[in-house]
């Protein structure tokens, strides 16, 4: 009974290890730039009759690295969101292949990380100075 107890404990601590959210850390946005995909919708008399999705790739640094990252509106018109201009700082965690965006209000947005690279000298040399840990 002793032994049950014990690995449950354990088990048990070892879910709530797991299962801390990550922190947020200070990201640069480097750049947005919009794109589209065209898709086709449907045909007619052998003729595609096609649309075009709107999306984003968002460009951020952070500590040590600088992740492309695509963010899909909801809605066609839905613009990019004010607060993410080049050169702003934003909140920022990683969770697996996601990076998540804090607004002012509290809110995340969830975009999907396409690349991770080491950041250029010219992006290093524009990202203002990390404050020391």
């Amino acid at each position: 009974m002793k032994r049950f107890v014990a690995t449950a404990t354990i088990l048990i601590l070892s879910l709530a290890a797991f299962a801390v959210e990550k922190q947020y850390q200070n990201g640069v946005i480097l750049k947005n730039d919009q794109k589209k995909n065209t898709r086709v919708v449907y045909w007619a008399v052998d003729t595609p009759i096609t649309k075009d999705d709107l999306y984003y790739d968002v460009t951020i640094e952070l500590a040590t690295k600088v992740y492309v990252a695509r963010y899909t509106p909801r809605h066609e018109d839905d613009p990019l969101p004010d607060q993410w201009t080049a050169g702003s700082t934003q909140k920022v965690r990683i969770d697996g292949g996601h990076l998540y965006l804090e607004d002012s209000d509290g809110a995340e947005t969830k975009l999907v990380i396409i690349k991770r690279r080491a950041p250029t000298p010219a992006e290093q040399m524009s990202a203002p100075p990390q404050p020391a840990k």
